[in-house]
């Protein structure tokens, strides 16, 4: 209920204005959030319906096959196809999880009592406000400080600010829905049934609770749990610093500035260029994880030989914690499928293949496609952090802090025009291009084409998952018989998203995948019979001496990639299936090298507590779902069959595998 209250809210937010009915919406979103969830198994839409009839029409019958029912499955499909894409995608919440295990250790009389006050009818409608700036996470925790359950062990536990706590709580004072609700099935808290000066008196004791846990928080690190020091652990191996100090600034100019873009897409690091201490020097900081960063390293000394003299890189985050819980980039942004190109795989981008032969040869198959997207269209879809930055970076994001402005001989307001034409271009820099020489900028706008940014994708969901979803919508006779959006779909991605959201990282957790976008075919794409043309490369059309079983499977292939949703994610040019299929001589030495076996499986034990840590069971490992990133990094993709814990399988301590048989046997 919390799920669909927060996707609602969403929705209303950002469409104020819609065509679709309250009803309509308000059963999509309940629709919704039962398929993104794994804890039990989702139920159908007509179990949903049935729930709404009784609400509405107490003492109705509920016939599935009446004329009235079936048009209304068919708007409530309808609607939640209109508001996924309104919203995004952005139906996912963080907090579920974190929320559960505080409760697991909670008695059940305190968590009935809980559930009943913070997701009874009361609170779930005060509001857009309330819901969406603070969440369920803060909502609880404050309902807990109004039935005097112990705050500081759930704010601890949840990991939350007590200021905002108290915050939160003076928002369900003023917007709950106070009075005797008419629903039976519904939970509803006695405190709530008055009006709110009951509720008013809490207010100054709860703040006063609150500033004291505030005051001593920062004592309380050592007594985190151990699934959250592992995250933190996590983030902070991730979020490594190193720094090159007093490189010379000629040095840079002549050597370093040229290679920087490259090395930044190769090794999946964010390197700064600074001033030194000493004039006329530079120091050279690569952020990123600790793999990476000596990857990045190593490229850097080995572009040159004037390089391969610099001076060692410094540990710059010994001593630093890791406090941030910001996840700019967890939120996966929607493009069109169009903008996305399969063929030539990483042609014209940061990670080049000399040959298509190369390129087909880096694709893992159907689970690990490469392809590239415009500049543009990750601009236009709210990612514009996935964009490699360009011409070396300043640690502080500002252009007039950026190498090649400030050790300008000449004219900075010039360089700085020139600097944002080529970077973004006139359309985003109107100003600052027209100080440029008119003549310069238009032949420079005409000549320039948006840099494509390399990727990988794989359909979402699988063929295999969307075969069978489809096999159990068929079963129902009625009209509009479907199902919605695959809810396998929206299941990998809640799990993905709590993954990564508990890992104080801007990647999350590094051994998932981490979505960047979702790839959607247009209405125009979904019509189209026949495949759109290749673009330009080895083959730029089908050849005439190739068979017609090969054309037409290279039509199906490329018409796939237009007319189904798929995932794109960070580029992973391998799949660990391939090392494993091919002959040895092939991969020369990889697999006998020891320290190369054992980085892959301490990824894969990494995740694996991650997620049995956090109640989530992968039921299966296949190596064709388990991708490597240019740092080599191993990552899981294809969470479909996994499977969470819920809530009373947690309180019984059970062995693992008869937990797994259970959760098979139930399908």
């Amino acid at each position: 209920a919390a799920h669909a209250a927060t996707i609602l809210y969403r929705f209303v937010s950002i469409v104020p204005q819609t065509q679709i009915k309250a009803r309509d919406a308000l059963l999509a979103c309940v629709y919704i959030a039962n398929k993104a969830q794994k804890a039990k198994k989702w139920r159908k839409l007509t179990a949903v319906l049935e729930a709404g009839y009784k609400s509405w029409y107490p003492g109705t019958k509920f016939d599935p096959e009446r004329e009235e029912v079936i048009k209304l499955e068919q708007r409530v499909l309808d609607a939640e196809q209109d508001m996924l894409k309104q919203l995004e995608f952005d139906v996912f919440v963080r907090d579920m999880d974190t929320l559960e295990q505080s409760v697991s250790r909670m008695q059940i009389q305190s968590i009935e009592s809980l559930f009943s006050f913070a997701f009874g009818p009361q609170i779930l409608g005060a509001g857009a406000n309330l819901w969406l700036k603070y969440g369920m996470n803060y909502i609880f925790a404050a309902s807990a400080a109004v039935l005097k359950a112990n705050l500081e062990e759930i704010i601890s536990s949840l990991d939350l600010i007590p200021l905002k706590v108290a915050e939160a709580f003076k928002l369900i004072v003023e917007y709950a829905k106070y009075g005797k609700h008419t629903g039976d099935k519904a939970p509803a808290h006695k405190a709530l049934e008055s009006d709110k000066s009951v509720l008013e008196k809490y207010i100054p004791k709860i703040e006063e609770s609150c500033m004291q846990l505030a005051q001593k928080g920062a004592a309380k690190i050592h007594n985190l749990n151990t699934s959250r020091q592992r995250c933190l652990a996590i983030g902070k191996a991730n979020c490594r610093n190193y720094a090159i100090r007093r490189v010379s600034s000629t040095l840079v100019k002549n050597h370093v500035l040229k290679h920087l873009d490259g090395i930044e897409a190769e090794s999946g690091c964010s390197i700064y260029l600074g001033p030194s201490a000493t004039p006329l020097y530079e120091d050279i900081t690569i952020e990123g994880p600790w793999r990476a960063v000596a990857i990045a390293d190593q490229l850097l000394r080995s572009t040159t030989e004037a390089l391969s003299t610099l001076p060692p890189a410094v540990d710059a985050s010994v001593g630093t914690a890791v406090t941030s819980t910001l996840q700019v980039k967890t939120n996966a942004g929607l493009v069109e499928a169009r903008e996305v190109c399969t063929s030539g795989g990483w042609d014209g981008t940061l990670h080049p293949a000399s040959s298509k032969q190369t390129a087909e040869k880096q694709l893992g198959g159907k689970n690990c496609v490469a392809g590239r997207v415009s500049a543009i269209a990750l601009r236009d879809s709210g990612l514009r952090w996935w964009i490699p930055r360009a011409k070396g970076s300043s640690p502080s994001g500002s252009f007039t802090d950026m190498f090649s402005i400030r050790r300008r001989d000449g004219d900075e307001l010039d360089e700085l025009a020139n600097m944002a034409n080529t970077l973004e271009g006139s359309s985003t820099f109107p100003l600052l291009c027209s100080l440029q020489d008119t003549s310069e900028s238009e032949e420079k706008d005409e000549g320039r084409e948006s840099p494509r940014i390399a990727v990988s994708l794989q359909r979402w969901p699988t063929e295999k998952v969307e075969l069978k979803e489809e096999m159990r919508g068929r079963k129902s006779k009625r009209l509009a018989g479907g199902i919605g959006f695959s809810a396998g779909g929206l299941q990998e991605m809640q799990l993905l998203t709590i993954l990564h959201s508990l890992v104080p990282s801007p990647h999350g957790h590094p051994n998932f995948v981490l979505p960047i976008a979702i790839a959607i075919p247009g209405q125009e794409d979904q019509e189209t019979t026949a495949p759109p043309p290749m673009e330009t490369g080895d083959d730029p059309m089908f050849s005439l001496f190739k068979s017609n079983r090969e054309n037409e499977k290279a039509a199906m292939k490329e018409k796939k990639v237009k007319n189904s949703p798929h995932l794109i994610f960070q580029p992973c040019p391998f799949v660990l299936h391939k090392f494993l299929s091919k002959k040895k001589s092939d991969i020369g030495n990889l697999l006998d090298s020891p320290a190369v076996v054992s980085a892959w499986f301490h990824d894969l034990i990494s995740g694996l507590v991650h997620c049995h840590s956090n109640n989530i069971i992968l039921r299966s490992i296949q190596t064709d779902q388990i991708l490597l990133d240019h740092s080599g990094v191993a990552k899981f993709s294809g969470l479909y069959r996994a499977s969470v814990q819920g809530l009373e399988e947690r309180r019984h301590a059970r062995g693992l595998m008869s937990v797994v048989k259970e959760l098979k046997r139930s399908g």
